[in-house]
């Protein structure tokens, strides 16, 4: 019999025990159907002959693959919704069908929490449609209150979820199994990336063993602490050059990106905002020394659930810096390279109780525009820097950046100065720089976020390259500690009696 038509028969008696649903184990009958369209071909077989047979061949193995992934996704079903104990009894098919409907409410948890927030409060389910809020996601009258940023998440729900599936958030077991699905997320997460982060960060990987004090290593506090030695949203670790912060450049860095190529199942599923808030608050964590990522750190306080939300009303209240971020993130986790020249520009140090304060409004207001020639230290006169579209940009260490991209021009620039000491007259003055034409502000359309192929995690593993990380100078950990052996117990013996004396017997009386 020629070698297709083998083939083609073993396929078609596959198909008929595919079809039969008898109780009799047809996995090991399967099992020997594809065996049989795998035989050998015959010495005069032709190269047609072997491209069909392998076509058949192929085709058996991915339908018997699906029939098992349904099978022991029903197994698992099963077993979960299962009773325990002496109350164990058979369950029906509407057992069946809610444990299917809990695993897809789990399923969109989990999707939420990657793509939109690291934490749901479960009071707000169960929903409907009578209680959908009219409210813009974009503006920032929505994080002003608390009552506002739960009608927020509540609109965020009725758009994250399709419309076929909005019957299910009425659902009273929706709120429980969905933050269940969000929370699992969120620790594997932290999880998998702690698992590759010192390759991400270029530090000692012994330092992100569980149960290291991170938050005392001398190598992780500059980038976790602000220059006054407190814990603060704007960590240096969000930015390119951790020694110098700038606060236009927050978010843009490479770490943040790596971060993000772990984390992620696919890049279909990037939604920009969510995923860049959570992949900053997962650096943050990682670099503290607290054991499980919650709301807040359970060793330094750090308000995580408090930071997230910052940088997600940052971003998707819009603004020249968030749509510059979400650019840099699409350019380089979808195009390979980015085209963003970061200045290197820094932000006054100030000693002032307001430090945040300063960088918050520093990034909300932008950039300042002088029209004049910008003042610049002796060493750095002649160093110049471009931005790709836009004029060469002076490269100054103790003021904010003077110049943006065209394509951000057309956003409001008006940010106060950042007072920077004065340079003695003695020194030539850098050439003049044309400052860009201001256009009237107008509303910025929300940036379109470039979608890619969908990717494993284990791609994404593999996009990492850590062999171009300058690996930094190792700090020497502390040596393990030597377990010593605990003393041995002393069993209690009777205790020789010394001549002459009377010994105290246990019934009381005395004797020798």
């Amino acid at each position: 019999m020629p070698l297709t038509q083998r083939a083609t028969k073993s396929s078609s008696d596959l198909n008929s025990e595919f079809s039969s649903e008898s109780d009799s184990d047809g996995s090991d009958i399967e099992l020997i159907q594809v065996r049989t369209a795998l035989v050998p071909a015959p010495p005069d077989a032709t190269l047609q002959d072997l491209r069909k047979a392998l076509e058949v061949s192929q085709r058996l193995l991915l339908d018997l693959r699906s029939k098992c992934r349904e099978a022991m996704k029903r197994n698992a079903l099963l077993e979960a919704a299962a009773p325990k104990g002496r109350n164990r009894c058979n369950l029906t098919a509407n057992n069946l069908a809610m444990a299917a409907k809990e695993d897809a409410i789990r399923a969109l948890g989990r999707k939420y929490s990657i793509t939109h927030c690291l934490w749901i409060n479960i009071e707000l389910f169960p929903l409907s449609k009578c209680t959908y809020p009219d409210i813009d996601l974009n503006s920032k009258e929505r994080w002003i209150t608390g009552v506002s940023m739960e009608d927020g998440v509540r609109a965020e729900l009725f758009k994250f979820i399709p419309e076929e599936e909005h019957e299910m958030m009425s659902y009273k077991n929706f709120g429980s199994q969905f933050g269940r699905g969000v929370s699992n997320t969120r620790s594997e997460m932290a999880s998998d990336i702690k698992s590759c982060a010192g390759a991400i960060f270029g530090l000692n990987a012994n330092i992100f063993i569980r149960g290291y004090k991170r938050n005392e290593d001398p190598n992780c506090r500059p980038l976790l602490l602000s220059p006054h030695g407190e814990y603060t949203k704007f960590a240096p670790v969000l930015f390119p050059r951790p020694d110098k912060l700038v606060p236009y450049e927050m978010l843009k860095t490479a770490t943040l990106m790596q971060v993000l190529k772990v984390s992620l199942f696919g890049k279909s599923s990037l939604a920009p905002t969510g995923m860049i808030a959570a992949a900053a608050v997962v650096a943050i964590f990682l670099l503290s020394g607290d054991a499980e990522l919650t709301e807040i750190g359970d060793t330094t306080k750090i308000p995580y659930r408090e930071y997230h939300n910052f940088y997600r009303q940052r971003l998707m209240t819009g603004g020249a810096w968030a749509h510059q971020v979400i650019t840099f993130f699409n350019d380089a986790l979808f195009s390979g390279t980015s085209s963003y020249v970061p200045p290197s520009a820094a932000l006054n140090d100030r000693p002032s109780h307001t430090w945040e304060e300063d960088f918050d409004r520093a990034i909300e207001q932008g950039p300042v525009v002088d029209d004049g020639p910008p003042l610049l230290p002796p060493q750095q006169a002649n160093n110049n820097i471009s931005v790709r579209g836009g004029p060469p940009l002076s490269e100054s260490e103790d003021n904010f950046p003077h110049r943006l991209p065209p394509t951000a021009s057309h956003h409001t620039l008006a940010a106060p100065s950042i007072s920077a000491p004065l340079v003695a007259a003695h020194h030539a003055p850098a050439p003049s720089i044309s400052a860009p034409v201001i256009i009237a502000p107008r509303t910025a359309a929300p940036p379109v976020v470039n979608m890619a192929p969908s990717e494993t995690i284990s791609t994404a593993m593999d996009d990492l390259n850590l062999g171009r990380r300058i690996a930094r100078a190792e700090a020497e950990l502390p040596a393990p500690t030597e377990v010593r052996p605990k003393p041995k117990v002393r069993r209690k013996g009777k205790t020789p009696a010394v001549e002459g004396e009377d010994v105290v017997r246990r019934s009381g009386r005395k004797g020798k």
